[in-house]
């Protein structure tokens, strides 16, 4: 018989969510990275990185994506932009894990296009259980 028991997994990751919203989103979520958190990444279902890429870059406008496929977007600075209240990334970045089935003709020069982020799709896909 073994005193010490396995870690409640859920348990430590709901209170580490209720401590990052008592102290706010931003450069204190940086603490729980590794490294100096420069760039970070959250995944989002196919069909929302999606909706954030102009019409005119699809290969199919008008098209439903899954919510199935999750996409992978590495956000630089992310916590600084946080602690901004505007997120963005460029669409090269937005696109880096979209299956290029899905993309249409993109000029270079559009390539590092800012795309704006809602704040709340952020803060919900770092806390994603």
């Amino acid at each position: 018989m073994s005193l010490i028991s396995k870690p409640d997994i859920s348990r430590i990751s709901s209170e580490l969510k209720s401590i990052a919203n008592l102290i706010g989103p931003g450069k204190s979520y940086s603490m729980l990275l590794e490294g100096d958190g420069s760039v970070a990444a959250i995944q989002l279902p196919l069909a929302v990185v999606m909706e954030m890429v102009p019409e005119q870059y699809h290969k199919f406008p008008g098209a439903e994506y899954s919510d199935e496929t999750i996409a992978t977007i590495c956000i630089e600075k992310m916590f600084d932009q946080l602690d901004e209240g505007m997120i963005s990334t460029p669409l090269l970045s937005l696109l880096s894990d979209v299956p290029d089935f899905y993309i249409g003709e993109i000029p270079p020069f559009a390539l590092d296009e800012p795309i704006g982020i809602p704040r709340q799709l952020v803060m919900d896909a770092l806390w994603a259980n």
